[in-house]
């Protein structure tokens, strides 16, 4: 009898220990790490018009970073300068903060850019040479992402910069500043 007894005692000590075991080793599951932040730059074409002027089209460039919440929602800060001017009226810088809500479809992205900046232009003309205007206000866009691989996506969007009243002592004109972009960007 004291034989079963033993052999009763050390299979059930076996088997607690075993099952005590297993039930210490959790399951292993492998995710991959997303990439929240990133950073983008771009070539744009710019476009400034006032009432007063007429239109003017130059050449920039464009630089952004941003934080991605989730896939649905992101946040950026950017930095536009132009390049070169082509007639009397170019967009000396830019810059601001969006807030990007985002429609993920595959490879594709499609957004929306609304959010706050201040833009420099500058009217180069005989009656006013070197004329500098600075505003700020609200700014908004829209865009399309094309995800090449996990790191590196090509973008292309357009934006409204400014769209205010400018007072001036001569009396009251528009400005605008629109820009489309091509650029590239990368996830870290």
């Amino acid at each position: 009898m004291k034989k079963v007894a033993i052999l009763a005692l050390l299979t059930s000590a076996l088997f607690a220990g075993g099952a005590t075991q297993m039930a210490q080793t959790p399951a292993v599951s492998v995710m991959p790490k997303e990439n929240k932040f990133y950073a983008g730059a771009a070539f744009e074409l710019q476009r400034v018009e006032t009432f007063k002027y007429g239109p003017a089209n130059s050449y920039g460039a464009s630089l952004k970073a941003g934080y991605e919440y989730n896939k649905y929602f992101a946040f950026e800060l950017r930095y536009a300068a132009g390049i070169k001017r082509k007639k009397h009226l170019k967009l000396d810088y830019y810059y601001g903060i969006f807030v990007k809500p985002q429609l993920p479809l595959q490879d594709f992205k499609l957004y929306t850019l609304l959010g706050y900046g201040k833009a420099k232009v500058t009217h180069n003309g005989l009656s006013h040479p070197n004329k500098e205007t600075i505003k700020k206000g609200f700014s908004y866009g829209l865009g399309a992402e094309y995800k090449i691989n996990n790191k590196l996506s090509a973008y292309v969007e357009a934006l409204s910069l400014i769209d205010k009243s400018v007072t001036r002592v001569e009396g009251k004109y528009a400005i605008k500043v629109r820009t489309f972009g091509i650029g590239v960007l990368v996830k870290f």
